[in-house]
């Protein structure tokens, strides 16, 4: 109920600020109360829709904001499982968060300065290049971890 009472004070604030004049409250403000009487009216029922879905054991239906991982701001991705690229480091090109399950890992991979061939080379040398990389590399291996940075080095770089 605690958002409830900010919000009744909010209202309260606002028509305290309204502009009086001698003929009463500022037609432009009076305008706008039947409005902020059906937005609380509608806070109400809200939060007493959730009360009930809690008391009753029920999970409700709007989804609580969670709390990023700080593995997350220290690499500096924006998720679980999105690689960024990594300019600034001495030897790795790329960092992502892996997770899987309940496994979470911070993966560095690819050699910084070297550019993969892409998932379709078009010249010979790119293709020659990516044969030998995937050859050098255990690529025929069905089903990668994805938890490990060959996974991630073949998904972004190649």
């Amino acid at each position: 109920m605690e958002s409830f009472k900010e919000y009744k004070d909010l209202n309260a604030m606002t028509l305290s600020r309204a502009m009086v004049s001698k003929s009463g409250i500022n037609p432009v403000i009076k305008k706008g109360i039947p409005k902020l009487k059906t937005d609380l009216a509608g806070l109400r029922a809200r939060l007493n829709a959730k009360d009930d879905k809690l008391a009753l054991g029920k999970q409700p239906s709007f989804k609580m904001k969670e709390e990023k991982d700080s593995r997350l701001a220290k690499a500096g991705v924006s998720g679980f499982n999105k690689a960024k690229k990594t300019p600034g480091h001495k030897t790795k090109s790329h960092i992502v968060v892996a997770k899987q399950g309940d496994k979470i890992k911070t993966i560095r991979f690819g050699q910084q300065g070297v550019s993969g061939a892409g998932s379709a080379p078009k010249t010979d040398k790119d293709k020659a290049r990516k044969k030998s990389y995937y050859a050098r590399h255990n690529a025929q291996d069905s089903s990668p971890d994805k938890m490990s940075a060959r996974y991630w080095s073949h998904k972004e770089k190649w």
